[in-house]
């Protein structure tokens, strides 16, 4: 008997435990939720006590809905949201809220590692020019980077272009020293929420390098994490902090506990093995192994991810994150901040009274509503663009002080406009994300999609006609990060011999949704458009969130 594989995805707003077979089958599933907490503009935080408690909710009721014994269990893996940093103490307690991977706080010291790695001209300014490695030593002159810029004096951070990104460890890591500088002495662990799960299940304090390698700058071929680059950024001394026990996916962390056992609902001594991120597990899950394809990673954000048998560093793509998801294999990224996450904001900020009393009559979820209503609306909603940059922008700018926008409003524009706007620049916003992986050389062949725009077939059919690509989704789809921790348990178990083998009988395929040529032909005017937006705004945006920011110091 191969036995049962529990896979802990670890989201944005929940927990979702799921139980799979060996054929990927699901056989059981739970979500507990959790609050975000929005201190001042840009900000996010979340509270590991409602994780706890999340977690003791989410997994015995799992194996109760999937009917399996906690014995029956063959590996444990997580993934989880990054970058999301957890900060204890001497007792391993937080010493405060964790920094979601949403938090932008950061900005000054994002533009801060701008100025280090090419100096405040865009050229390298160090005396004598060279480029260093994560140890401070010369690595001699790069070629420039696809921007024209210098490439960065420390290669670890190439992977970072144009602009280094404010939600991730090192700029993060640099505003707690700076801002709350006793509570980062008082910190003695700082690692991600995937890693903490571990430990929550293990005991064991480990570092995942695949996380590693996406949002801290990691790099084996560099030789590991990049300490010279921290000492150069101010955070020296964030190296004692880091757990020394480093592991890639599907390397074993240890056993659950005797506590977490009881605690969880689990059988002490079962494996658990590493994982990753929650987009890299989902990409996993939609059966995106190999290079020619890519994934649309779609809920409260989109990641857009795809591997890359050739590693590349170019203006408007992360990455190519070396070894993250396979040795010797990159993983490009891209993606939008706030994507899902701006429907929520217009069902709270904007929707008509009129709209939740006819979705309430008629017995409606309130997004189907508002989703029957867009679709009413024409394309090009009447010449009302919607620039999705709302949380910032990840890609192709990498710019946390974008902001979003409407553009062509007029007293005749009513919110059935608005909310088609919102759907179509989000399909913008993807689109032009994957413009950018193609002209940086990305071969795509297909587009795989996962997350909460599944739902929408709307929503899906529109992303494919923006794209001018088919779009298929896995049959999985609301339950891809828990398979994708599955195939990485059954590989790691000898059920498989890899994940794309496991994958190969695990995964299965959805719902295609074939491009329109009419409607791709109408859509391209708007396209280009919304091109047109941000270069127009930006200057006009980065004085409003400088000003902004000002004012709630």
């Amino acid at each position: 008997m191969n036995g049962y594989f529990l896979g802990i995805d670890a989201g944005t707003g929940s927990i979702r435990a799921a139980v799979f077979d060996s054929e990927g089958q699901l056989l059981g599933n739970s979500e507990a939720a959790y609050s975000t907490y929005y201190p001042k503009n840009g900000w996010a935080e979340q509270d590991t006590d409602e994780w706890l408690r999340a977690l003791e909710t989410a997994v015995p009721a799992c194996l109760r809905d999937a009917g399996v014994s906690p014995s029956d269990i063959r590996s444990i893996v997580c993934d989880a949201t990054t970058c999301t940093l957890v900060f204890l103490d001497e007792q391993d307690e937080p010493v405060r809220r964790p920094l979601l991977w949403m938090d932008v706080r950061a900005v000054e010291e994002a533009r801060e590692l701008d100025e280090l790695r090419y100096g405040p001209y865009g050229v390298a300014q160090e005396p004598d020019g060279l480029r260093y490695g994560p140890g401070g030593e010369a690595q001699g002159n790069g070629p420039a980077a696809s921007d024209g810029r210098a490439q960065s004096l420390f290669p670890a951070m190439d992977v970072y272009l144009p602009n280094f990104r404010a939600d991730t460890m090192i700029p993060k890591c640099m505003w707690m020293k700076r801002h709350e500088r006793t509570l980062w002495d008082r910190t003695r662990t700082i690692f991600e929420f995937e890693d903490w799960l571990n430990f929550m299940l293990t005991g064991e304090k480990t570092l995942s390098t695949s996380v590693a390698a996406f949002r801290w700058n990691y790099d084996a071929g560099l030789g590991g994490l990049p300490v010279g680059l921290y000492v150069k950024a101010g955070i020296g001394d964030v190296k004692e902090k880091i757990p020394a026990r480093e592991l890639s996916i599907g390397e074993p962390v240890g056993t659950v506990t005797k506590e977490a056992a009881a605690r969880f609902g689990l059988s002490e001594g079962t494996p658990v093995f590493e994982g990753s991120c929650d987009c890299n597990a989902a990409m996993l899950g939609t059966g995106c192994v190999s290079e020619g394809s890519i994934v649309l990673v779609s809920g409260t954000s989109t990641a857009i991810l795809g591997l890359s048998d050739v590693p590349f560093h170019t203006a408007g793509v992360n990455g190519t994150y070396p070894d993250c998801i396979f040795p010797g294999t990159g993983l490009a990224e891209s993606g939008q901040t706030a994507s899902g996450a701006i429907l929520t904001w217009f069902r709270n900020t904007l929707l008509p009274t009129a709209w939740a009393e006819e979705a309430e009559r008629r017995g409606m979820n309130v997004y189907d509503l508002i989703t029957e209503k867009a679709a009413g609306a024409p394309i090009g909603c009447g010449g009302v663009l919607m620039l999705d940059y709302f949380q910032g922008n990840r890609a192709p700018y990498a710019d946390s002080s974008a902001r979003g926008s409407f553009v062509g409003l007029s007293i005749g524009t009513d919110a059935a406009c608005i909310a088609r706007a919102i759907y179509e620049g989000v399909a913008f916003g993807a689109a032009h994300c994957v413009r950018v992986m193609q002209e940086s050389g990305m071969r795509i062949e297909r587009v795989l999609a996962c997350g909460g725009i599944t739902s929408s077939p709307f929503w899906l059919q529109m992303h494919a006609d923006v794209l001018g690509l088919p779009i298929t989704t896995a049959e999985m789809s609301a339950h891809c990060p828990p398979l994708g921790d599955a195939l990485i348990g059954a590989a790691a178990c000898g059920v498989y011999t890899n994940v794309p083998e496991a994958a190969k009988d695990m995964v299965r395929a959805g719902t295609t949704y074939l491009p329109d040529p009419e409607a791709h032909k109408k859509y391209r005017f708007y396209m280009d458009r919304y091109l047109e937006l941000w270069p127009a705004l930006e200057s006009t945006v980065h004085r409003l969130v400088e000003h902004e920011n000002m004012n709630i110091q």
